[in-house]
């Protein structure tokens, strides 16, 4: 990365409000927990250079981070939990996931039953590590 770059993202944070880069980072890491395609990893990785330049406290930063990748994750996972069948039979989901296709899902996984809402294991699948191919 060009070290000008580097300086005017710097001079940027110097110049935002005090809360700014928390907000950022949590912003990010949120957005990350709930499918946005860039790693958490290079938020953490700035958030720490923030923190090493001055510009944000490093035990705010760390709490920040961590609620921001629990909260990201921990809401992806309710939305599956709570929708994740019925988002299945419907929109795009649908055409994705075909009923043949999910019933070839690996061993172990396991599925609500809407009857009564008793967690039952599926039948048992070959899955690719049984297959070898991974």
């Amino acid at each position: 990365m060009d070290n000008n770059v580097i300086n005017h993202v710097f001079e940027f944070l110097l110049y935002q409000p005090a809360g700014f880069p928390y907000l950022a980072a949590f912003s990010m890491l949120l957005a990350c927990g709930l499918g946005l395609p860039i790693p958490e990893d290079l938020t953490l990785f700035t958030m720490g250079y923030v923190a090493y330049s001055g510009i944000a406290s490093f035990r705010a930063s760390c709490a920040v981070c961590l609620f921001g990748v629990l909260v990201g994750d921990a809401t992806i996972y309710w939305i599956g939990r709570r929708y994740g069948t019925r988002l299945l039979k419907k929109g795009i989901l649908a055409k994705l996931f075909p009923p043949e296709r999910m019933a070839a899902r690996p061993v172990g996984m396991r599925v609500n039953q809407p009857e009564n809402d008793d967690p039952t294991l599926i039948e048992e699948t070959r899955g690719p590590l049984q297959h070898g191919l991974l």
